[in-house]
């Protein structure tokens, strides 16, 4: 196997310096044109090469450049009032089929378009409109950043940050979908579907101090889904604290309601701690456990395997992107990861981070419980504040539970520039 790994990992590394060698994309600085005018400029162009994510050496692997270009507008008034627009531009290189006659740009979007009204100074404001929305490490609501298009909702949002108080509060009402009201049919018509998404966040400082901090927070959030006769609520708590050079965290939610007629009851459990040695180019150390309940019947997949909503799941299940749809992924089965997680900054510009993963079923439904192992080596340079060079190998063995196969090797490099 050692052979056949290394074979297959030399044109990977080849192809991952190439990308790292591509100059930063050529544009113009944005700047402040008067006052309350901003603009904002975002360009990511990346190198993929995967072996199909899929325990198999069959085939050719997957080699792509995608490109993501966002321009933004903000425009502010004195009062607070705030108006921002973002389109954005996503696509495959060569995916259109005539670099003249296909025009068509059939990625570009209104990636962003909302209006801010601060109803107490800048401490509660209202948000309306289309948005991106992310609640703490975005465990369960989160952008998905890492993708080129990331996800924005049509939304409405509140937020309370208090001055003088030690606690803050989000609350948001989003509309996912609606086929009944933008594209009625028939009747009969088995697509139409109102799918709606509901949160409340409010998080308490208990402890603020240059050495020791203590953050809890309590999370609500309410989906509902007319298509698949779904109504469900997810509660949990998030703490997270420092103490010197040690930092922990520790999070639990539980999910009820009802689906089709039967009661939901699922739960997950997340738990990490480490050291943070910042007079040692910020050496830091993660013992990482999360537990994501599943289920021994494939018949109840839907209802007792915990559900990560609009998560950004790739920031903590791998960056293999194997466990990216929990419970879908994992026929139901739940997930254990065990990680064990390093990170340095050899030199100001440059970061170093090793993730080491063990990934399990929660429930093996009488078969193996071991999806496998996954290695993530990255490093992100950033030559000047607004650009990064960014390269990443990651390795995945796949265990019996997701049935075997041969490691699955890729490589993320790309160049970004951000204004």
């Amino acid at each position: 196997m050692s052979m056949c790994f290394s074979a297959r990992l030399a044109p990977t590394l080849a192809l991952a310096c190439a990308g790292l060698l591509l100059g930063p994309v050529q544009s113009a600085r944005a700047m402040r044109v008067v006052d309350g005018v901003d603009l904002g400029l975002q360009l990511r162009t990346r190198l993929n090469r995967n072996d199909g994510r899929d325990g198999s050496n069959a085939g050719d692997a997957a080699l792509y450049f995608d490109n993501v270009a966002r321009l933004s507008l903000r425009l502010t008034h004195a009062s607070g009032l705030a108006a921002f627009a973002q389109v954005q531009d996503v696509r495959v290189w060569g995916e259109e089929a005539d670099t003249l006659t296909d025009y068509s740009a059939d990625g570009f979007d209104l990636h962003q378009a909302y209006g801010d009204l601060p109803l107490m100074k800048d401490q509660l404001v209202l948000r309306v409109g289309r948005q991106e929305i992310r609640i703490l490490e975005e465990r369960l609501v989160g952008a998905v950043a890492w993708t080129p298009q990331a996800r924005s909702f049509d939304a409405v949002r509140l937020r309370w940050t208090p001055r003088s108080l030690r606690v803050e509060g989000d609350l948001f009402f989003a509309q996912v979908r609606d086929t009944e009201s933008v594209a009625p049919g028939p009747e009969t018509n088995p697509n139409d579907d109102n799918v709606l998404f509901l949160g409340a966040v409010s998080t308490v400082r208990l402890v603020e101090g240059a050495e020791t901090s203590n953050a809890l927070s309590v999370q609500a959030f309410y989906d509902r889904s007319r298509a698949d006769e779904r109504d469900r609520v997810t509660v949990g708590l998030y703490d997270r604290g420092a103490a010197g050079v040690f930092r922990y965290r520790l999070e639990g939610y539980f999910q009820g309601g009802s689906l089709a007629g039967g009661s939901i009851a699922a739960w997950m459990l997340g738990l990490e701690a480490g050291v943070l040695l910042e007079r040692a180019r910020n050496l830091q150390f993660v013992l990482w456990g999360d537990y994501l309940s599943g289920t021994g019947s494939p018949a109840d997949a839907a209802r007792k395997s915990f559900d990560t909503l609009f998560a950004t799941n790739h920031a903590f299940y791998g960056y293999a992107d194997f466990f990216i749809n929990v419970p879908a992924r994992t026929g139901g089965r739940g997930l254990v990861d065990i990680a064990l997680k390093a990170s340095l900054d050899p030199c100001p510009k440059l970061k170093l981070a090793l993730h080491l993963h063990q990934f399990l079923a929660a429930n093996d439904q009488g078969g193996d419980a071991d999806l496998g192992r996954e290695v993530d080596l990255t490093a992100s340079f950033r030559p000047w504040e607004p650009a990064e060079l960014f390269f990443g190998l990651f390795t995945m063995l796949p265990g019996d539970g997701l049935g075997g196969g041969d490691p699955d090797v890729g490589v993320y490099t790309w160049v970004k520039v951000e204004f």
